[in-house]
């Protein structure tokens, strides 16, 4: 299968995990605060869901790229990141925030198609690669 449809379906199977634990979290939230009024919201429910989607997208990633190397997605497509600073714990940890804060870069996940090297611009940055393990 080609590389390009590999990182697509690692990325919505990433995808439909986050929002699962978004799910969950969610209505866990939801019968813990189940006595406030929804008038007391100030938020508005569209952007608030929204907030705590991109809040679990970036915890999602950001757990998986320092406990297992890569997300479960890449772990089930058998990809590899390459280019994490282990040398050092303080820049292997801002590599890893970098690296999923600017996966909300508009056009991040159709970047692959616009360098030579297949990389979307969260690798570019970060100075990562994806390869097959």
């Amino acid at each position: 299968m080609n590389y390009i449809i590999k990182r697509f379906i690692a990325f919505y199977i990433d995808l439909v995990i986050v929002f699962i634990l978004s799910h969950l979290m969610m209505i866990i939230l939801n019968h813990f605060w189940d006595n406030i009024p929804i008038k007391e919201i100030q938020i508005p429910l569209f952007r608030y869901v929204l907030m705590f989607f991109a809040f679990d997208f970036i915890f999602y990633y950001c757990i998986c790229d320092y406990v297992l190397g890569r997300s479960i997605g890449k772990i089930i497509l058998k990809f590899k990141i390459i280019g994490f600073e282990n040398s050092n714990r303080t820049k292997f940890l801002l590599q890893i925030l970098m690296r999923n804060i600017s996966r909300f870069i508009p056009f991040d996940v159709i970047s692959i198609f616009f360098n030579n090297s297949y990389q979307p611009w969260h690798d570019l940055i970060t100075r990562t690669k994806v390869v097959f393990k």
